[in-house]
C-alpha cells in the first residue's frame, strides 16, 4: 500500500467515525422534532412515553388552525423549541406549540406561477 492509499484509507476511516458519532449524538430531547423524520437518519422515533396502547383510543384534536388561501401539506411538521413549524403551497407558518397561536407567518408569491404552488417543507439551522 503506497503513501496516497494509506492517507485514502485514514481520511474514510475518520469520516465513517465521525458520521457514525454525529448520528449517535443527535438523538434529540423528546419534545423536538427538528428534521423531517425527526432525525436525519429517519428514525422517525418520538421517544415520548405519554401515549401508550392503554390511552391511544382516547386520542382527540387539541387545537386547529385556519390557514388562510389554498393549502395542500407536502411535508411532516418540524417543532424546535416550542414552536411548530409547517408550510403550504405558498405560506410558511409558525405556531405556538402550547397555545396553537399563530406566532407568525411567511406568505411567498413568485412573480410569475410556473408550476402550481408546491412546497416540500421546512428545515431549520441551528
Amino acid at each position: 500500500m503506497n503513501y496516497t492509499q494509506l492517507a485514502a484509507a485514514v481520511v474514510v476511516a475518520a469520516l465513517s467515525s465521525a458520521v457514525g458519532a454525529a448520528l449517535a449524538q443527535e438523538a434529540t430531547p423528546g419534545s423536538e422534532w427538528p428534521s423531517y423524520n425527526n432525525r436525519l437518519d429517519g428514525v422517525r422515533y418520538s421517544p415520548l412515553k405519554q401515549i401508550t396502547a392503554a390511552n391511544a383510543g382516547r386520542l382527540g384534536e387539541v387545537c386547529r388552525v385556519q390557514i388562510d388561501g389554498p393549502t395542500s401539506f407536502h411535508a411532516g411538521l418540524l417543532v424546535s423549541g416550542g414552536v411548530i413549524y409547517t408550510s403550504t403551497a405558498r405560506e410558511t407558518v409558525a405556531l405556538d406549540a402550547a397555545s396553537c397561536a399563530v406566532r407568525w407567518t411567511f406568505d411567498y408569491r413568485a412573480e410569475e406561477e410556473r408550476c402550481g404552488g408546491s412546497n416540500r417543507g421546512v428545515a431549520l439551522l441551528d
